[in-house]
């Protein structure tokens, strides 16, 4: 009994490590772009290199750093990315002196609106991976792009609401409203893009395997 457990363990760990090794050589470029550029990310770097912002609001500064990472990664290291700059909303939104009670909300709702549009279109953009896992790069981006959608159409929808935009006082609500009104039209506009890519290579990916 104790050596059927032994191979038993022995067999498991050694699967377990075939696929971390596997995920890595898949995944080692974005890996290691993530891993050098997560600082300039990070709330505190952002904050440290930020004067312009003079102590109250940072995200200005961190969406030009989120740009210029973006420029270099594919899925992985925009996945990767994403879950840093939600991070640094986080404390951002909790940190910041421009901004006070529902307009705080709102604004931080829009700047993850922002940041959505970004990694959207940035997903199908590079394929940094083996050549003969392609197909299971665009289930992927499938499933981010259903993902992106929900939680865009969730806040866009929140944004609308009578405890959204409406909520503000009216000084306030038409320079709002205008900027959802762009960052919607730009979600619809980079989801009906990616889609329409994605339709693209599922056609000629059957096409290539002769699958109906």
């Amino acid at each position: 009994m104790f050596r059927f457990l032994k191979w038993t363990f022995l067999i498991l760990g050694t699967l377990g490590l075939l696929i971390m090794i596997f995920f890595y050589s898949q995944n080692r470029q974005d890996l290691h772009l993530y891993y050098f550029g997560k600082d300039s990310l990070s709330y505190n770097s952002v904050k440290n290199n930020c004067p312009q912002a003079n102590q109250k609001y940072y995200f200005k500064c961190f969406i030009e750093n989120f740009k210029k990472y973006l420029q270099e990664v594919s899925l992985t290291g925009t996945s990767l990315g994403l879950k840093s700059a939600f991070t640094f909303i986080d404390e951002d939104k909790l940190n910041n002196k421009a901004f006070k009670g529902i307009e705080n909300d709102v604004r931080y709702a829009l700047n993850h609106l922002k940041l959505n549009n970004l990694a959207l279109d940035n997903a199908t953009k590079r394929f940094h991976g083996f050549e003969f896992t392609y197909g299971g790069y665009i289930g992927k981006i499938s499933d981010f792009n259903e993902r992106a959608n929900d939680f865009s159409l969730g806040i866009i929808e929140g944004l609308k609401s009578d405890s959204g935009i409406k909520a503000l006082p009216l000084t306030l609500r038409d320079k709002y409203l205008i900027e959802l009104q762009s960052l919607e039209f730009e979600f619809i506009k980079v989801s009906k893009t990616v889609q329409a890519w994605l339709d693209l290579q599922i056609s000629e990916l059957k096409d290539k395997h002769q699958v109906d």
